[in-house]
């Protein structure tokens, strides 16, 4: 747990009160950011009472962004399956097509855990969802982008076709509707089992 830069930047929990719109405040380290289980257990949640009028009713609850793929929060994720960003859509979370060397070596790399490795391979299969998926509401530039994130996507996802399709069909972590774009695109030509 060292090298977080807890020091140079504010992470801030803010919590807005329904009844009296007041927003409290609790400032957390970086790791406590990160890590949905840590996050949790602090004293600012949903459920906390307002300081100003006491009521327990809030409209919103804001965590600050944390860099996932920062070494130090990735390098504990990958190697602690208790730890997560969020328990509920990870692989949507981590699907950025700037961090896919990091998304890569997590998968390529032998100590990373098997769930956490799932989690990278779904996220590889999101990234190609969301470069290939039709749609009309991006304009001539955004589409470039995309065909060409989509042609350095697909040879790395059809590297691992394997790992994929074990995990997608066998396993069944991969959600139907992102195997009936992206399953096609590398060659795997059953959806179920």
């Amino acid at each position: 747990m060292e090298n977080y830069s807890e020091d140079r930047e504010k992470f801030v929990i803010r919590r807005t009160c329904k009844n009296c719109q007041n927003i409290n405040e609790l400032e957390i380290t970086e790791r406590e950011a990160a890590f949905e289980e840590i996050r949790s257990q602090k004293e600012l949640n949903w459920n906390t009472p307002c300081k100003k009028c006491n009521s327990t009713s809030c409209t919103s609850l804001s965590y600050p962004f944390v860099n996932y793929y920062k070494k130090e929060i990735f390098e504990e994720w990958k190697y602690n399956e208790k730890l997560h960003f969020y328990c509920q859509d990870e692989d949507i979370i981590l699907a950025d097509i700037d961090n896919l060397d990091n998304i890569l070596e997590g998968i390529d790399n032998e100590k990373t855990l098997f769930c956490k490795k799932s989690i990278l391979l779904e996220t590889l299969c999101v990234l190609l969802y969301d470069n290939t998926f039709y749609s009309d509401e991006f304009n001539m530039d955004e589409e470039a982008d995309r065909k060409l994130n989509a042609e350095i996507l697909r040879p790395e996802l059809i590297k691992r076709k394997d790992k994929i399709e074990k995990l997608g069909i066998d396993l069944g972590y991969i959600s139907d509707y992102i195997k009936e774009v992206v399953f096609p695109q590398i060659g795997i030509n059953k959806l179920k089992t």
